[in-house]
């Protein structure tokens, strides 16, 4: 077929789809209008002579049976009409057009697969909780470093290592053993954020360092120090923070965002219900805007993303494995080319409370 007798064809197609569709049209109107709308928004704005409450009757009566959103924006000085009730109607389109963006994000959320909760090797259960029973039946409630570092390897978080000392010389001696350069940290049951006291010097290259580090503390914090935890640095890295609080209403969330000393000043975080899937942890990671540090930003070494979503399931299935966990902030975690390292872990254990009678959430 030549391009002349193929145009002519094509022409003729066209002309045929348009005729169908004009009578299809004439055959129901209503049909092919709600086919090519996926909401409507009524905007009422009462004139002196007009009844508002015939106007509500009309709209509710050419809502009925539609299977699209109808919305509704009623600008009466008198309110909102009692028959307008089965309509969702709000004082200002803008309201209106919020909600309206909200439920089309929920839809989208339902019509995604489902996630998957992967199984997790590495996992010390039995450990873990033995080390939970320990800490409640001495009525502790915020767990010592090593504690919270046996805890965390239980489950396979990656911890950067770490000794406790007593002494200015054990400290030395445990420096020599981790092998230099280590920080140096303040302990103490009322040092809970060691920045905000000045409580950790970094990069200590040798004993002599190591011994000034930890005379400097003393003079600093006096008799809130108690012992001094000895790291090994991690150098390199994107920091960022995993945590656990508990909501009174939904329960315990893991949070995930940018890390270091500024995460309260950004507040660049993400939240999930437990127990996470393969998808939450993805979604989390697209959410922070911090993740792009990650991901190559601006010519920067890429940090091992996987490994990242790794731990957030680690700690979902520490969350599951033990809810006496009732707080606990890993931050800052290094985001290495290979592998992730928490450098600094909070963990606080109680007995959880009586549920509250509330409505579960099922979809």
């Amino acid at each position: 077929m030549n391009r002349r007798k193929a145009g002519v064809c094509g022409s003729r197609r066209s002309r045929d789809r348009s005729q169908s569709e004009k009578r299809r049209v004439r055959r129901d109107p209503d049909r092919v209008l709600e086919e090519k709308l996926d909401s409507i928004l009524v905007i009422f704005i009462p004139p002196i002579a007009t009844a508002p409450e015939a106007v509500a009757n009309a709209i509710v009566e050419g809502s009925r049976g539609a299977r699209k959103p109808v919305l509704a924006t009623f600008m009466s000085a008198k309110g909102t009409p009692p028959v307008l009730a089965p309509i969702p109607c709000y004082p200002f389109p803008e309201s209106a057009a919020i909600a309206l963006a909200r439920a089309a994000a929920y839809g989208r959320w339902r019509r995604q697969p489902p996630g998957r909760i992967p199984a997790l090797a590495g996992i010390d259960l039995e450990r873990a909780r033995g080390l939970v029973e320990r800490a409640l039946a001495g009525g502790v409630g915020w767990l010592t470093p090593p504690d919270a570092e046996e805890f965390l390897t239980a489950f396979g978080i990656p911890v950067a290592p770490a000794r406790l000392a007593r002494t200015e010389g054990e400290a030395a001696a445990a420096a020599k053993a981790l092998g230099f350069p280590v920080a140096v940290k303040a302990v103490g049951p009322q040092i809970l954020h060691k920045t905000e006291v000045g409580g950790v010097r970094l990069n200590l290259s040798d004993e002599a360092a190591v011994l000034a580090a930890c005379r400097y503390l003393k003079e600093r914090l006096g008799a809130e120090l108690t012992d001094f935890l000895v790291q090994a640095m991690v150098p390199g890295g994107v920091e960022v923070i995993v945590g656990l609080t508990q909501d009174p209403t939904f329960g315990p969330l893991v949070v995930y965002g940018s890390g270091g000393t500024v995460v309260e000043l950004v507040a660049d975080v993400a939240f999930r219900l437990t127990p996470l899937t393969d998808r939450d942890v993805a979604a989390m990671l697209d959410e922070v805007k911090g993740t792009a540090l990650l991901r190559g930003y601006r010519g920067a070494p890429k940090g091992d993303e996987a490994a990242l979503k790794e731990l957030l399931l680690r700690v979902s299935a520490l969350v599951e494995g033990c809810p006496e966990v009732r707080e606990m902030d890993l931050n800052p975690i290094k985001v290495l080319a290979s592998g992730v390292r928490v450098v600094d872990a909070r963990l606080r254990v109680g007995r959880p409370p009586a549920p509250v009678p509330s409505r579960r959430i099922a979809y």
